[in-house]
């Protein structure tokens, strides 16, 4: 781990704060780049605008989140959750909330801004989620005993050296495989001299990111919130409930805009 990346000028730059800002500054980017690629008729300072909101809703949505799901029995569970600490999926909530907000007051078709969102908050989670490895941060289980070379140790934890899943690396590899296959698609379609219909980047990548999340979260060791039974036996933590949800709602979207073809 390196929760310190770096010093600049006698100042030290922590890994987690340093990543945030990057992956902020690369979802910025990528949005407003792909947005317009997707509609030449919406201007930088309206997809600017559309970004702004969302992300006040993304930094509003992780705080809530952390406090009230993550937080909730953390005491008994003895985590002790840090300072304005976030959890993702109260990110991706309150950013899709204000966003559509902002977009449909501005007039910006939904289904197009949620392609270009699609591809930032990948690209945001696939470069954020290395910081938390760095800093230690939404660490995963111990290893299972025929895997232990996957595993690593996270020093902050101080549980005498037990190997533990990286799960951090693994969801930021899940997030560009997912940018890959959206360039992949967006070439075979452009390759048969067609793009693709508004939305269904959208809804694939939300299928993509929330089926992933529904696996990870098996490896996660972090404490999640207090569990959900159902059936009497099994157990999910509210991320995977939600995460559920959006990818069954990615999933109709995507049949959806197949029908209306």
């Amino acid at each position: 781990m390196r929760p310190v990346l770096f010093h600049f000028l006698g100042i030290a730059v922590p890994a987690w704060h340093f990543f945030f800002a990057a992956a902020a500054l690369a979802a910025f980017f990528a949005f407003s780049m792909f947005i317009s690629q997707l509609n030449l008729e919406i201007p930088a300072q309206t997809a600017c605008v559309i970004f702004a909101a969302a992300y006040v809703g993304v930094l509003g949505g992780a705080i809530t989140w952390s406090s009230l799901v993550e937080g909730l029995g953390a005491q008994t569970s003895g985590f002790e959750p840090s300072l304005l600490a976030m959890g993702s999926f109260g990110g991706i909530i309150g950013g899709m909330v204000c966003g559509i907000l902002a977009a449909r007051f501005i007039g910006v078709p939904l289904l197009v801004a949620g392609d270009g969102a699609a591809v930032a908050v990948l690209l945001g989670f696939a470069v954020g989620r290395i910081g938390c490895f760095l800093n230690g941060d939404d660490y995963g289980a111990p290893v299972a005993p025929a895997l232990q070379g996957l595993g690593v140790v996270f020093p902050n934890l101080r549980d005498g050296g037990t190997l533990r899943y990286p799960v951090q690396l693994y969801e930021s590899g899940v997030c560009i495989a997912g940018i890959l296959m959206i360039h992949a698609l967006r070439a075979a379609a452009g390759s048969q001299g067609r793009g693709l219909k508004a939305g269904v980047i959208a809804s694939i990548s939300l299928v993509w990111y929330s089926f992933a999340r529904v696996v990870l979260e098996n490896l996660r060791g972090d404490w999640r919130g207090p569990p959900i039974e159902f059936f009497g036996t099994n157990q999910l933590s509210l991320t995977q409930v939600v995460a559920m949800l959006m990818c069954g709602a990615g999933g109709l979207l995507l049949l959806r805009l197949r029908f209306n073809e």
